[in-house]
């Protein structure tokens, strides 16, 4: 969604490009600054699905939130709205992706010797991405 998130902007919110790339620097800043928390975080519990889990459920929730309320806030003239959406968002976000890659390692550590299918199984989710991303336009 990340690569698609900055036409969204465009076309459906009619942000210009200032804007934007404000909403961008955003995203990324909270992502630089939260990814060593939440990396503090998870070496102290030693289940990371739950927090892999829990981030998945609170980035759907605001995603779910923050598209419905936009149309809303929008015409409102709040400018406070999507950047506190977007630095939440970011925060619940930013752990996915490492703790993914981490338990995939795992998992094939545990259940075979050779690590060389994890670049195998990286591939095909980069195809089925690029795919999926051709399918839905």
């Amino acid at each position: 969604i990340e690569p698609y998130l900055s036409l969204y902007y465009k076309s459906v919110m009619d942000l210009d490009g200032s804007r934007i790339g404000w909403l961008s620097a955003i995203f990324s800043f909270m992502t630089f600054l939260s990814a060593p928390l939440w990396g503090i975080l998870t070496d102290r519990i030693p289940n990371c699905e739950f927090v892999v889990v829990y981030c998945c459920f609170f980035c759907s929730l605001l995603a779910q939130l923050s598209v419905s309320s936009s149309s809303i806030l929008q015409h409102q003239n709040n400018n406070w709205s999507m950047p506190i959406a977007v630095c939440i968002t970011a925060i619940f976000r930013s752990p996915m992706r490492p703790l993914i890659d981490s338990m995939v390692l795992s998992n094939l550590k545990a259940n075979t010797k050779k690590t060389s299918s994890y670049g195998r199984l990286r591939l095909f989710a980069t195809m089925g991405f690029g795919f999926g991303s051709y399918l839905v336009g």
